[in-house]
């Protein structure tokens, strides 16, 4: 229990006589202080005589602060003998019990109308208008993300393992996703996606060996951007690949090699990105922690040869993936910027994981 500012205390208490305890009024009427956290307080205390050795004692509480303590001292002397107690005490709070009981019906009611009417509750226009933003992307947006993920898009990340076969655990290879003709088996060694990607690569040879060849496309419409062939990264060899044919470029002040998942990635998040003058300036997605472990070297400037390395320290961080861009790119003494060649760059895996 509580009280608070104001509020009317009424407390009995009794007197008896000290030889044998029983009831009896005190030699004179008894009298009380009003104690606040052990100060006494000039309220007045009314004492009042209601039966023998009964008294009522009465005080209306002053002033007071949540959580102060208040307390009622009696002093009475009965039979020549003075005493004194604390007949009472509590402690006092801004409402008690009582007082959360305050709001009728009507009155709650009263403020639920009044927050309803309060609200204001966004128009038709209003919500249009904020859904519009949400659509920012253009259709040619959209299709060019779209071309951009099929373009880096991996069929190895889907495993089928037939019956019987050791489940791969790191994800790396397509066991079995074959068109195959009625009867026909699945064979690992001639029908795995590298074994046919090597004889696609021996149809390209063979078409373009042929002794009689017809260009379909006329020459002022060929793309300036020489087409580069694939660059196979064995994760976790040094790798060497060379790049010739890119035509005079004697001229350059710079020249980049640089891979990314999507063409559309900022050269920071580059698969690799190296230049000729600064070796190695990202990798793997970061700053080039040691720029000497990737070097782009001119063989010949005037054919427009050139060798990219990196330092197997390196490539055994890599993961499999297939269908990576890279390109090569020159700024030259005048301030212009040429594509010299672009291709594709697949990180295939090893089976020795040792690099030292």
């Amino acid at each position: 229990m509580s009280v608070k500012s104001g509020q009317a205390v009424t407390v009995l208490f009794t007197t008896q006589t000290p030889s044998t305890g029983a009831a009896t009024d005190a030699d004179s009427l008894p009298t009380g202080l009003l104690y606040v956290n052990g100060t006494v307080n000039g309220a007045a205390v009314t004492i009042t005589n209601i039966a023998t050795g009964v008294y009522k004692a009465a005080v209306a509480l002053p002033s007071l602060t949540a959580g102060d303590m208040v307390g009622l001292r009696i002093s009475a002397t009965v039979a020549l003998v003075p005493g004194e107690d604390c007949v009472w005490q509590d402690v006092s709070d801004t409402k008690i019990v009582s007082d959360l009981q305050d709001l009728t019906a009507a009155q709650v009611n009263a403020q639920c109308d009044t927050a309803l009417s309060d609200y204001d509750p966004p128009t038709k226009a209003e919500l249009d208008s904020g859904l519009a933003g949400l659509n920012d992307l253009t259709a040619a947006e959209v299709q060019a993300e779209c071309e951009d993920a099929l373009e880096a898009y991996d069929l190895d990340h889907f495993i089928q393992v037939t019956a019987g076969a050791e489940e791969p655990t790191d994800g790396s290879y397509l066991d079995q996703i074959m068109h195959k003709d009625a009867g026909q088996t699945f064979d690992a060694t001639t029908d795995s996606l590298e074994a046919l990607q090597e004889n696609q690569e021996g149809v390209d040879a063979d078409v373009w060996t042929y002794s009689t060849r017809t260009l379909t496309t006329a020459a002022g419409t060929v793309d300036s951007a020489v087409s580069g062939s694939t660059i196979t990264l064995r994760r976790g060899d040094t790798l060497s690949a060379s790049i010739t044919g890119l035509g005079d470029i004697s001229s350059r002040t710079k020249l980049w090699f640089t891979v990314k998942v999507k063409k559309t990635d900022a050269d920071s998040a580059s698969i690799a990105q190296i230049e000729e003058t600064a070796n190695m300036l990202y990798f793997n997605g970061a700053a080039a922690a040691v720029a000497t472990n990737g070097t782009l070297t001119v063989d010949d400037e005037t054919g427009g040869d050139i060798t990219i390395a990196i330092d197997e320290t390196e490539t055994d961080d890599l993961a499999r993936v297939r269908g990576l861009h890279y390109d090569v790119q020159m700024l030259d003494t005048g301030g212009d910027v040429t594509t010299l060649a672009e291709g594709r760059l697949d990180i295939v895996l090893d089976v020795t994981r040792a690099i030292a």
